[in-house]
Order: structure tokens, then sequence, then C-alpha cells
């Protein structure tokens, strides 16, 4: 079973790089404005993966806190607090 799973792993290994080298292109000479438009455009994607993650973490941080004062909260210390805080939001 254990021979298996590195067989596994090695295929898959191999499979992603096999992939990533068919899929690279490779560029013998590049004049300057072609390499800042690619580094340009590789600085936005990862710009947008990092705003990704961070609207994700964000949006996790704020459920597990609002689940967890749910959970703490009776029913009525919930009504409470949701109307001050309307009241206080219209005010």
């Amino acid at each position: 079973m254990k021979f298996s799973k590195v067989k596994a792993l090695a295929t898959t290994g191999a499979t992603a790089i096999y992939l990533g080298l068919m899929n690279a292109q490779v560029v013998f000479a590049a004049d300057g404005g072609e390499v800042k438009s690619k580094l340009t455009s590789a600085g936005k994607t990862i710009q947008g993966i990092l705003t990704g993650l961070v609207v994700l973490v964000g949006i996790c941080v704020a459920l597990f806190i609002i689940i967890k004062e749910c959970l703490t909260q009776t029913i009525h210390e919930r009504n409470q607090k949701f109307i001050t805080r309307l009241v206080g939001w219209l005010v």
C-alpha cells in the first residue's frame, strides 16, 4: 500500500513537471518593452491573487466572530445589541 502512494506521488509530480515544461514560453531574446510588459502583467496577476486572499481571510474572520458571538449570547442579548447598533447607525 505504501508503494502505491509513492508511485502515485511520483506520477503526479512527473505530470506536473511535464505540463509545466510544455506550457512554458521560452524567450531567447526580448527587448526591454516586452520584458517590462510581462513583468507588469505578472505583477497585476500577483496583486489580484493577494487581494483575493485578503478578502477571503477577512470574510472567514468576520464569519468566525459572528458565529462565536451568536453561540455565547442569548436571543435577548442579540436583539438588544442589534437594536443598539441600528439606532447608532441611524443617528
